[in-house]
């Protein structure tokens, strides 16, 4: 009922919005508004359980540097961690996915983000003289259905964002289901031009090989995780320190 009651009291703004964005025929601009709100509505389902689908609690003020002429453009702008995605506000308050083909940089207060691949983003980390990557990632699963006196239920199937967002439309979700966001964000560094995921011991070693056993007694000692994106950061961070 709270997606609904959700989805009741912004669908006159929503739809002000795809109606503005079909005079102009946009439909790049009507996809990523769809892709968007549906997130919006994800994320408000379940208010005691706010699932997180963006980097960023609300849009920041940021700037893109552009390929080929090097401008500065300034918007506001947020991360979607579940499909890979920079978008940004438009004066009427709508929103457009940036291309990232057309970029080399996002910078986002005091963060920046470059384009990989033409695939994804990843945020930049300066420590000393060194840097290290931030692939930010989340998948939303299902943990059930309700299935009353304020329990759930674990469905058959766990549905992850990517069915939810098949085609840019909702699909495989019930307005009963309840969605719990799983962090799968990666560190990496840039090794020999090629980058590197920090996801175990024996990789983070291979890159440091001369203090395998500093970095082994750290791990040891901090109950390293590297599932947990803080105890990555903070063993890299070691490792360039060293």
């Amino acid at each position: 009922m709270q997606l609904l009651f959700y989805i009741a009291e912004n669908f006159s703004y929503l739809w002000g919005i795809l109606k503005t964005n079909k005079q102009t025929g946009s439909m790049k601009k009507i996809f990523a508004i769809v892709v968007c709100v549906i997130s919006s509505v994800i994320v408000k389902a379940g208010d005691d359980d706010m699932v997180k689908a963006f980097l960023f609690p609300q849009f920041e003020k940021g700037y893109v540097v552009m390929k080929g002429t090097g401008a500065r453009l300034a918007a506001q702008f947020n991360y979607d961690m579940v499909n890979d995605r920079m978008v940004f506000l438009n004066p009427d308050s709508s929103l457009t996915e940036l291309d990232i083909r057309s970029v080399i940089l996002v910078s986002i207060g005091e963060r920046s983000f470059i384009p990989i691949q033409n695939k994804t983003f990843y945020e930049v980390i300066k420590t000393g003289n060194n840097e290290y990557y931030i692939n930010h990632k989340s998948k939303l699963m299902s943990k059930g259905r309700a299935a009353g006196y304020g329990s759930y239920s674990q469905t058959a199937s766990i549905n992850n964002i990517t069915s939810v967002y098949s085609s840019g439309y909702l699909t495989h979700i019930g307005y009963d289901e309840k969605f719990e966001g799983v962090d799968q964000s990666v560190v990496l560094i840039k090794n020999d031009k090629k980058y590197e995921k920090v996801i175990s011991l024996k990789g983070l070693s291979k890159i440091f090989k001369s203090h395998e056993t500093a970095l082994e007694t750290f791990a040891k000692e901090n109950k390293i995780k590297f599932s947990k994106l803080e105890d990555a950061i903070a063993i890299v961070e070691y490792a360039f320190s060293l």
